[in-house]
This record gives C-alpha cells, sequence and structure tokens, in this order.
C-alpha cells in the first residue's frame, strides 16, 4: 500500500521542505509545488494526493483557483497568515470548495494534525499521528472566527477584554459578563490541538501564542510522565502505610509470636527402648536400627539427634505393689 500524499501549494521553498522531513517522519509523502501551474501538474500524477494545502498569502488568487478547480477530488486547506485573516477571506476559501481553513503556523505545530487527516484520508488509522484532525475555521461560528482573527492580528500582544468585547459586539464591556470567557472556551474546543496558542493574561485578557501549539506535545510527554511517577509513590506510600499499620496494631508480630510459641511447645522426638518394634499404618514393621528405625528393607533409615552410640535410658518400673521403683522391685513377666 502507497503511503498518504500531501500536495503542498507554497511559493516559501523552506516551509516545503519542512513538511516533507516532517512528514516523511510519519510514513507520509509530500509532493511540493511553488506555484498554481506546479500544483495543478503534481495533482495530475498517480497516485493522486490524499490532501492539498495551499497558501493564500504567497498564491493569491491563484489559491482559490486552486480551490475551485480541484473540487469534491482532492480536500484542500486553505493557509491563512495572521494579515489575510479575515472573514472576507475565510468566507471566500470556503465558497472557492476548500474543505477547511487554517493559521498559517509553524511547520512543526501543523504537521501532528495534517498527518493525523492524511492517515484517515488514506483509510488507515496511525496513533503516532496525534489524533483526528478537528475542524479547524470551517467548524467555527463566525463570531468565534472574528475573535481568531482579531488574536491572529494582534500575535504576541495582550489584548484586553474591553478591547476584544468592543471589536466582537461592538459595545463597552462590563465588569461580570462572561460572555467572551464563554467564547474563548468553545474557540479552543473548535480548534483542537491548535487551541493551546490561546494564552490567557490574567488580569488583562487574552494573546495569541504561537509557541504554546509547538510546545503542546512536549508538555503533554511531560504531564504524562509527572502522573506516572506520582501514581508509583501514591502506590508506595500506601503500601509502607499498610505495613506499618500492621506493626503497630500488633498483628503481625502477634501472629510471629504465636507461631514461635507453638514451635517451642512440641514435644521432642524420643527414640524407642531397645528391642521395640512400632507400627505405621500398612503391613510394613518399623524396626530399631542403629541410632533410630528403619523399615524391615533397610532402605529409609530415621536417625536420631545428638549422640548416636548412646543407648536410650530406660524407664525404671513401678514396684508391684505401688511402691517406689528400684532394681529390686521390677515387674515380672509371667
Amino acid at each position: 500500500m502507497s503511503p498518504p500524499k500531501l500536495l503542498v501549494a507554497d511559493g516559501d521553498e523552506g516551509r516545503c521542505e519542512a513538511f516533507r522531513a516532517l512528514l516523511a517522519a510519519r510514513g507520509a509523502e509530500v509532493a511540493a509545488a511553488d506555484g498554481a501551474a506546479a500544483a495543478r501538474r503534481a495533482a495530475g500524477r498517480r497516485p493522486a494526493p490524499d490532501l492539498a494545502l495551499v497558501d493564500l498569502g504567497t498564491l493569491g488568487e491563484d489559491a482559490l483557483a486552486l480551490c475551485r478547480e480541484f473540487g469534491g477530488e482532492i480536500p484542500t486547506i486553505v493557509q491563512l497568515d495572521a494579515a489575510a485573516f479575515t472573514e472576507e477571506n475565510v468566507g471566500a476559501a470556503l465558497a472557492a470548495g476548500a474543505s477547511d481553513c487554517v493559521m498559517r503556523l509553524a511547520p512543526e505545530a501543523l504537521a501532528p494534525l495534517l498527518a493525523a487527516k492524511l492517515a484517515r484520508l488514506h483509510g488507515r488509522a496511525d496513533a503516532s499521528a496525534g489524533g483526528a484532525m478537528a475542524p479547524l475555521v470551517a467548524g467555527l461560528t463566525k463570531t468565534e472566527r472574528r475573535l481568531l482573527g482579531v488574536l491572529l492580528r494582534n500575535a504576541g500582544f495582550a489584548c484586553r477584554r474591553d478591547y476584544l468585547h468592543r471589536e466582537l459586539y461592538g459595545e463597552a464591556f462590563f465588569e461580570g459578563s462572561r460572555a467572551l470567557d464563554a467564547l474563548v472556551v468553545k474557540l479552543r474546543r473548535g480548534l483542537g490541538p491548535l487551541g493551546a496558542g490561546i494564552e490567557t493574561v490574567r488580569g488583562e485578557g487574552y494573546r495569541w501564542n504561537e509557541a504554546l501549539v509547538a510546545q503542546r506535545p512536549r508538555r503533554f510527554a511531560a504531564r504524562l510522565l509527572s502522573a506516572r511517577l506520582l501514581a508509583a509513590l501514591a502506590g508506595g506510600a500506601l503500601l509502607a502505610a499498610a505495613i506499618l499499620a500492621l506493626l503497630r496494631g500488633g498483628w503481625l508480630r502477634d501472629g510471629l509470636e504465636r507461631a514461635g510459641e507453638i514451635v517451642r511447645d512440641l514435644p521432642p522426638l524420643a527414640p524407642p527402648s531397645e528391642g521395640a518394634a512400632a507400627a505405621l499404618p500398612g503391613e510394613l514393621p518399623v524396626r530399631p536400627a542403629e541410632g533410630g528405625i528403619s523399615d524391615p528393607t533397610g532402605s529409609i533409615v530415621i536417625r536420631w539427634g545428638g549422640d548416636a552410640s548412646a543407648p536410650p535410658a530406660e524407664s525404671p518400673s513401678p514396684a508391684p505393689d505401688g511402691g517406689p521403683p528400684g532394681p529390686n522391685n521390677e515387674r515380672k513377666t509371667p
């Protein structure tokens, strides 16, 4: 199966090369064109591109012409720089047949989104592409697009709330209004991963910061690693707390002490007296052996501990009349 293919129509050769390198690392192919004629030739080759990215800033009206020519055969995304990001240009691009519009950001920020879009258009899932590409501009309302345009045209500068409110609604901002904050939340959600570029400036308002978009994957990886470390530390702390609770409660200590008492109270193993024979369950008798006992074949021998050469002590027999035992008061066997 051939790799997914992206057609980049951009007059900036450096950006085209950056897209080629970044998407090649994600398993995609880039066909670069520096003008409308080259873009048409690249689109006519087989296999045809799965997606086209045309730049309105460097191609001008030719970008809209390409959108009309490609039509529904090749989904086309139009790039708009900050100066060209106006409601009129966005509306013209969508009316010309563009499937979507996107801000002209650094290739490092756009490459993961384009790779995800290519993977799905090509009929395969690509987990390394960074997730599904959210609708960038086509899915936004007009008010959300105006807010994004104002932020882009003032990129790097904090836009105060009263200024944004006046640009959007034509009226002065009043304290307690949450309309602007709610609109920013919807805009961030509509932009998907690119919504990270809208930075909140405490006490002032909002600012577009493109550097935050490029840093988003690294920040996500750092947060994931921190979460895993915290989970491991929490698990270790819980285990240590459980062991301390057992020791402090005495359950573990009492159990060990009780086990030791049971072992100490076991009766000692005493050898049978000379000439005695015991019977184990079964038909084989147990007979005395040197320093212990054995089975009749002598293959299994159990020896007593201590000095095996010392004979076991004989117990004195009680006197027949119930008196104290002694050498002259042995029980006679009839």
